[in-house]
Parts: C-alpha cells; sequence; structure tokens
C-alpha cells in the first residue's frame, strides 16, 4: 500500500447530484424511482473523494462489474492504473472505457490482471459473481464496496469466505442513499 497522497478535487456529478437530492425539503416524491434512474446512469454507490484516494493507494487496480464506468471515470481523472470490465458494455450510459469482460477472466491464467488489486463495486445479491471472482483471483489485494455482511450486495457466502481467508486493513463509510449502508472495504490475503 501507498501512503496517503493528496490529490486535487475532481469530477464528480454523481456526488453533487445526490447531495442536491437529498437537501430538497420536503424530499421527493418518488425517492426509491428517482434513484433506480440515477444509479442506472451513474454507479450503484457514490464515490467521495476520500474513498478515491484510499482506492488509489492501491492501484493497479481492475474493477470487475463496471457498469458505466463511473467510478473509473473518477480514479482515472486521478491518474489511476485501472482496467474495468463488464459483461454488458453495449449498455448506455457510459462514462470511460469499459472491456468487455467478467469475473471468468481470471480463470485463465496467461491474465495480465490477475494481480492487479480487484475492485467490486455492489456485487449483484444473491449471484454468485462476487464469489467466483474471489475463487479464481491471484492477488493479495480485495477493495469491496457496497453493503456489510447480510446486506444487499454479494452473498453470505462470499461475506464469509472474506472473514476466513482475508485480513480487513481499512473500512470507510460512504456517501448513500437513504436506506443504504453504502461502505468501502480493503482486504487483504492472510
Amino acid at each position: 500500500m501507498k501512503p496517503m497522497r493528496q490529490y486535487p478535487p475532481i469530477l464528480n456529478p454523481y456526488l453533487e447530484l445526490v447531495r442536491e437530492i437529498l437537501t430538497l425539503n420536503p424530499p421527493p416524491v418518488g425517492l426509491q424511482s428517482i434513484r433506480r434512474k440515477i444509479v442506472a446512469s451513474y454507479a450503484w454507490a457514490i464515490p467521495s473523494q476520500l474513498a478515491l484516494e484510499t482506492i488509489a493507494r492501491y492501484q493497479p487496480i481492475l474493477e470487475i462489474g463496471a457498469g458505466s464506468g463511473y467510478w473509473a471515470f473518477c480514479l482515472r481523472q486521478m491518474g489511476v492504473d485501472i482496467i474495468a470490465l463488464d459483461r454488458n458494455v453495449a449498455a448506455p450510459p457510459s462514462w470511460s472505457k469499459v472491456e468487455e469482460g467478467d469475473e471468468t477472466i481470471l480463470r485463465n491464467t496467461n491474465c495480465e490482471y490477475r494481480k492487479r488489486s480487484l475492485m467490486l463495486c455492489w456485487p449483484p445479491l444473491n449471484e454468485s459473481f462476487a464469489e467466483n471472482a474471489l475463487a479464481h483471483y491471484e492477488g493479495d489485494t480485495l477493495i469491496d464496496i457496497g453493503e456489510p455482511k447480510g446486506g444487499n450486495t454479494g452473498t453470505l457466502a462470499f461475506s464469509e469466505k472474506l472473514e476466513s481467508g482475508w485480513t480487513l486493513v481499512e473500512s470507510l463509510s460512504l456517501p448513500r442513499w437513504p436506506g443504504c449502508r453504502d461502505e468501502l472495504r480493503v482486504w487483504v490475503r492472510n
């Protein structure tokens, strides 16, 4: 891990938009419906400057399940070396370059990305995506962005594999929508 470095503020319209929406009084009617539409255009989790600076210390990064590439967009503004992959790259919008691929790329022993820090942002609830990625990942650092164990991301088995074979070295709360418990957690292999 590299020491914390100061980066200039980056363009982060998602954070600005959410802050503006959440300061409305009264809150907008149909906030969950608004959230679904905004999440589809940006990302499930909302990056903060501190979260991005934390991730930057663990570069180079491989983000699997990058969606629109919003987190990669923010990190690339800071000069972070990140490869972003998603199985559905044709779906708009796209904030930054996202290559076609998913967790199965880690099965390829010739894959040049296998030793990068692995970043998973909001792994789908009750799908084996995160477990599969972890099972084939050879690197030592996992950046897990989502809700804690028992939340709306990943699976219980994924959380238990992390707890038994990895050590949590950093954790910080992220800006979040009401009712969400988003965190950034950095794990290192035991």
